[in-house]
């Protein structure tokens, strides 16, 4: 994520992404945390938080377990998981949570490295 082709990696993925938040916004797995960030500045009405289990530089809340966050039902217009779902482990529990977090017209939006990269 550091490194110089993690930086292009990760501004590319933010440059993706962005446009495609809507309103409050949750990024799961966020690392350094700078689509969060850049979606505050865009949106400074909107509620954006990037959460971790790693406790990387400007993370917004540092959590333990992805499948079990304590966010009011229906809360989210907009999640994100960028480059970061193989990390995570209980994959699936995460996903349901997701679904219960999201508001019915919300957008869960996950990128990931091709097949042959």
């Amino acid at each position: 994520m550091y490194d110089p082709i993690g930086k292009i990696l990760m501004n590319w993925r933010i440059k993706k992404v962005l446009p495609q938040i809507n309103e409050n916004h949750l990024d799961i797995g966020c690392g350094s945390n700078k689509l969060s960030k850049k979606y505050k500045i865009k949106n400074k009405e909107a509620i954006s938080i990037g959460i971790d289990v790693h406790p990387w530089k400007n993370v917004d809340k540092i959590i333990k377990d992805s499948s079990n966050l304590s966010y009011d039902d229906n809360y989210f217009d907009t999640i994100t998981i960028v480059a970061s779902l193989n990390h995570i482990i209980n994959r699936h529990e995460t996903l349901k949570e997701c679904n219960r977090l999201l508001k019915d017209d919300g957008r869960l939006i996950i990128t990931m490295i091709p097949q042959k990269f």
